[in-house]
């Protein structure tokens, strides 16, 4: 069988009961505020596998540091699309819009949902995990209810701004 934990005790017990676990792919995931302390408990009390993403280049990333030993492939890559961002030096606006190849950012319905594909989430969310804030106007927030959340990408969710021209001083946009 193939295990998914990225517990390895859990392999053990499988092969002690004579069970063959041909491989272990651990499951990871994504650290948040909320969520941190129970999976630092998980790998230290129970030897929980620690993603690689908190020991690389993704982490080192996430704590506004450039590595400068990198190996090729994914890592490069991280780099290479993140490194900008984060070697910055001083505060910038980044925007980023998500469109359908002909060139529409919502189907003739309106919805906006999965209008791009898994590789745009992701690198949506880790610009999500490397900003400090998300603002969004409130017809996106009316039409959409977008969460606005790092979930593709291990990183803190950035703070979520909403505009409204109409709003006055109310915190949420009628809808």
């Amino acid at each position: 069988m193939t295990l998914l934990s990225s517990n390895p005790a859990k392999e053990d017990a499988l092969r002690d009961l004579g069970i063959t676990v041909a491989q272990r792919s651990p499951l990871f995931v994504p650290e948040h505020a909320e969520n941190a302390r129970y999976l630092a408990t998980k790998r230290a009390r129970m030897a929980h596998d620690v993603p690689d993403h908190q020991s690389g280049v993704w982490h080192e990333l996430l704590q506004g540091r450039v590595p400068t030993e990198i190996s090729d492939g994914v890592d490069r890559e991280l780099v290479d699309i993140y490194a900008p961002i984060v070697d910055a030096g001083s505060p910038f606006v980044l925007a980023q819009l998500a469109q359908s190849l002909d060139g529409f950012i919502a189907s003739s319905t309106g919805d906006a949902n999965f209008v791009s594909g898994p590789q745009d989430r992701q690198h949506l969310h880790r610009l999500r995990a490397l900003a400090d804030a998300v603002i969004v106007g409130a017809g996106t927030v009316c039409s959409d209810d977008p969460q606005l959340t790092v979930r593709d990408a291990p990183g803190d969710n950035p703070v979520r701004v909403v505009l409204d021209p109409k709003g006055g001083s109310r915190a949420l946009p009628r809808c």
